[in-house]
């Protein structure tokens, strides 16, 4: 449900963490990390979740392990989340999520897949787009895309991949020294 107060936009808001009350409140979800419950990054996403105001949001946690995305249940029990329609099962009835605040670091997070994900389905997020991340995420496209910006300098790069063979002499030539 949304408002038309420029300060109550989204009155039920996805946060892939938080507390998931059950009494009626707007619902959010903050995206905990992708590398596991107790790493840094998950303890961040859990006071970020705790700093929303309650008394407008319902902020639902989300731990988003590769293709299997849980959030706490009633006794502590871990629910799946309906990726058909990005939502959570409660009683006999289901929560669909109006917002994402999204705080993955790398996949799927910074990637673009959890942004494009969330554009199919309709549904807001926080970070920015989906093809300004997948630009982004990869570094070399991103330097091939501001390299064509008049005035803008880049330093001289060379790519190496895993596996690739390493010519320290050809690389100083190209790039010059000191590099």
């Amino acid at each position: 449900v949304r408002s038309s107060a420029a300060s109550d936009v989204y009155k039920r808001q996805e946060t892939v963490c938080g507390d998931g009350s059950s009494s009626y409140q707007p619902y959010s979800t903050v995206s905990v990390d992708s590398q596991g419950v107790g790493s840094g990054d998950s303890l961040c996403a859990l006071r970020v979740g705790a700093a929303f105001d309650r008394s407008r949001y319902n902020v639902i946690p989300v731990d988003v392990h590769g293709l299997h995305w849980t959030c706490k249940g009633a006794g502590d029990r871990k629910v799946e989340v309906d990726k058909t329609d990005f939502s959570v099962p409660v009683g006999d009835g289901k929560i669909r999520f109006d917002y994402a605040f999204i705080m993955i670091h790398g996949t799927p997070g910074e990637d673009g897949k959890l942004q494009g994900y969330l554009e199919m389905m309709g549904i807001p997020y926080s970070t920015s787009g989906f093809v300004s991340s997948v630009e982004t995420f990869d570094k070399t496209l991103c330097k091939r895309i501001v390299s064509e910006i008049d005035g803008l300098c880049l330093a001289r790069e060379v790519l190496l991949r895993r596996g690739d063979r390493v010519d320290a002499d050809a690389i100083a030539a190209r790039l010059g020294l000191p590099v």
